[in-house]
Parts: structure tokens; C-alpha cells; sequence
């Protein structure tokens, strides 16, 4: 009977001394084919915050490691002392795109543009985190602290209505301007009339009315607000995944009446149907970036 009673206040006694008993669900033990990203996303957490809690000098893993895991009071306490910026927020920024290089990872790249990994994730609509060299990925940063163009004019939340004489006449206007270099060659990068590629031309038609975007179909996807296809307007931007990727490659310039005008690898600029078959299946959205 002591040796229970014992037993018990000892027991008792740890209990207060380390609260409820949850070291085993605070390590990871690295296993085959993990990665940090992967391992940050079961476990709820962020890349950066694995990094700096296991004092990692990069994220590389080897089969084996343990990795410690932030527990959920520390998760919550270090949330409360963030400030992060909110979807709703009126901070400008600027976008520029990265070319992935040999040897490079999503941390490497987040750690060197001053961002996260599930920024860079979210931006690119990435599904996991694996790289090639040569792919391109859209990367922020504020308006202070470069000179990139400035992009996006509109900070509103609801689609903004065109009623007015000068948002109309402006989204004519945009429209007129795509019309006039129809026949204009394709060309990758292109952002001038001797050529086009799909963003450049777009950046340029809505540069040619004062309206600065960036070149690339991503960054302009994420800019204005999103356009229900029934509620589609001229001078809308609608976007496209062809090709059989699984993000943003394409974009064009709705002109009315189901159609748009854009830049085909195959045509140069041109007007094509909505519902054509070609571009039917590859729509994912429009955006509104005019006021």
C-alpha cells in the first residue's frame, strides 16, 4: 500500500513538473523522402519556424535526423507576436520573377527575397515543393524597397462597377488598343510590336492607357479581384493553365461576347471563343484591375 501511495506523488509530482506527458509528439524522425516543406505541412507549422527551432544551417535532411517540433502553446504564442499583413491590407507591392538555378530550393529562394515558403508556394500556386532549373517563380517584395514597376491601381474588395463614363471609356479604350496589333507575331518575352508573348502583350496594351502590370500571367493573376465568368466585362483579364500544367501560364483580354484577344504560340495575337474547345477546359478565372 506505501509503495502505490508512493507511486502516486511521484506521478502527481512530474505531472506538475512537466505538465502533460507530449515530449514524444514534439520529434520528427526524418524518414525517405521527406522534406522540411512536407514535415512543416503535416505538422502545421512553417519551414522558417523548423529551421530556427532545430538551428539548421540549410534543408538539406538526412534519413534518421530528429527534428524538434514547435509545440502548440509555443505555436500560439509566437502567432500572437507576429504581425502579419492581412489579405484586406492597402500595402503596395511590387512583383519580380526569379529563374531557378541548380542547387536552388524553395528556403534558398524564400530566405534570399525576404519572404516565406508558403509565400512563394501560394504566389505560384505550387503544389509541392520541388524545382527545376529554369522554372520561373513570382516573388514579392515592397514598393519602398525596389524599383520595379507598380502594379495594381485597385485595392477595392467587391468588383468594381463600370458604370461610370470614365471606366468605360478606359476599358474601350484598352480593348481599341489590343485590336490594333491582331496579326502581331509571337514572341517568347516579347513586350514591344515586334512581338509578343501572352503577359508581355497584355502588360503592354494596358501600359499603352497608364495602367502599369507586371510580365508575367502569375503576378497578374493575383492583382484587382476575382470576376465571376457570367459578370465578365471588356478589358477583364481571364487566365489559363494549357498545356497540361498545373498553374498559371496564359492570359488574355476580354473584349465581349464570350471572346478575348491575346497572344498564341501558334496564331501571334488573335480573338478566340471562350468556349473553344482549346481553351474551354484550361480556364481558371478572370481578375478585374481597372477602376
Amino acid at each position: 500500500m506505501k509503495k502505490w501511495f508512493l507511486g502516486m506523488i511521484i506521478a502527481f509530482c512530474l505531472t506538475l513538473t512537466w505538465g502533460p506527458v507530449v515530449l514524444a509528439s514534439q520529434y520528427y524522425v526524418v524518414k525517405s523522402g521527406d522534406s522540411l516543406w512536407g514535415i512543416a505541412k503535416k505538422y502545421g507549422t512553417s519551414v522558417d519556424k523548423l529551421i530556427a527551432l532545430n538551428n539548421l544551417k540549410s534543408e538539406r535532411l538526412q534519413i534518421g535526423d530528429k527534428l524538434r517540433l514547435p509545440s502548440a502553446t509555443s505555436e500560439i504564442s509566437s502567432a500572437s507576436t507576429r504581425n502579419p499583413v492581412s489579405r484586406g491590407s492597402n500595402r503596395s507591392i511590387s512583383t519580380k520573377e526569379y529563374v531557378v538555378q541548380k542547387g536552388d530550393s524553395l528556403w534558398s529562394i524564400a530566405r534570399r527575397c525576404g519572404t516565406t515558403v508558403q509565400e512563394l508556394m501560394r504566389l505560384n500556386g505550387l503544389q509541392s515543393d520541388k524545382l527545376k532549373p529554369g522554372d520561373k517563380l513570382v516573388v514579392t517584395a515592397n514598393v519602398a524597397a525596389t524599383t520595379s514597376p507598380v502594379v495594381a491601381k485597385t485595392a477595392v474588395q467587391q468588383p468594381p462597377a463600370r458604370g461610370s463614363e470614365a471606366g468605360v471609356a478606359l476599358a474601350r479604350n484598352i480593348v481599341n488598343t489590343a485590336m490594333q496589333y491582331l496579326g502581331t507575331p509571337y514572341r517568347y518575352g516579347g513586350t514591344t510590336a515586334a512581338g509578343f508573348d501572352c503577359s508581355g502583350f497584355v502588360m503592354y496594351v494596358f501600359g499603352q492607357n497608364g495602367v502599369s502590370l507586371p510580365h508575367s500571367s502569375i503576378a497578374q493573376a493575383n492583382l484587382g479581384v476575382a470576376v465571376d465568368r457570367a459578370e465578365l466585362a471588356p478589358a477583364d483579364l481571364l487566365f489559363f493553365t494549357t498545356g497540361g500544367s498545373s498553374r498559371i501560364n496564359h492570359v488574355g483580354i476580354y473584349i465581349g461576347d464570350g471572346k478575348f484577344v491575346h497572344a498564341s504560340t501558334n496564331k501571334g495575337i488573335t480573338i478566340t471563343s471562350l468556349s473553344d474547345d482549346t481553351y474551354a477546359s484550361d480556364y481558371v478565372g478572370a481578375r478585374r484591375v481597372l477602376p
